[in-house]
């Protein structure tokens, strides 16, 4: 990824879990979204992520 993201908002989180190519790579991402965050996922986190879609969008790319 070129450009910094800011893990602190709800764009920059989902920008960056959208990029995971594999399960590993979501866990190091989740990693930086909770280090961003005073080592918690933000408030923001189960809307944008979980109930959004965006979770199992970027899970189903996985099993291709």
């Amino acid at each position: 990824m070129d450009k910094e993201l800011d893990l602190t908002t709800s764009e920059g989180v989902v920008e960056l879990m959208r990029t995971s190519k594999s399960e590993e790579e979501w866990n190091n991402n989740c990693d930086k979204v909770k280090a961003a965050n005073g080592k918690d996922y933000p408030a923001f986190w189960y809307e944008s992520i979980m109930l959004s879609g965006v979770a199992y969008g970027v899970m189903r790319r996985w099993k291709k």
